[in-house]
């Protein structure tokens, strides 16, 4: 009885070393650089504060003409969700007399 015990023992060791030296071979390959790279020297770039109030209005312009910078392939979905929003709103005005309060 107690040599099975200790052959299941045994190889559960066996499993056990086996699984921790594919985990040490896996992560030393990924540490190990494949060749020295420089370190990027990060460049200056204006701060977001000093030009706040620029930002947004350049972000205003933007958001007001961009129908006007529409393209057609966005124009085949805009149009269609246009003409749907007024046929409800009309539909919206005509029928709201019509149901009591």
């Amino acid at each position: 009885m107690t040599r099975i015990w200790s052959w299941k023992l045994d190889q559960r060791l066996f499993c056990l070393l086996i699984l921790i030296l594919l985990l040490r071979v896996t992560s030393l390959s990924q540490t190990l650089p494949s060749e020295v790279q420089p370190t990027p020297v990060p460049s200056p770039t204006p701060s977001l504060e000093k030009q706040f109030f620029r930002n947004i209005l350049r972000d205003q312009v933007g958001i007001w003409t961009a129908p006007f910078h529409m393209s057609r392939d966005d124009a085949k979905l805009v149009l269609p969700i246009g003409v749907a929003t007024a046929a409800l709103i009309a539909i919206r005005s005509a029928s709201s007399g019509s149901i009591p309060t």
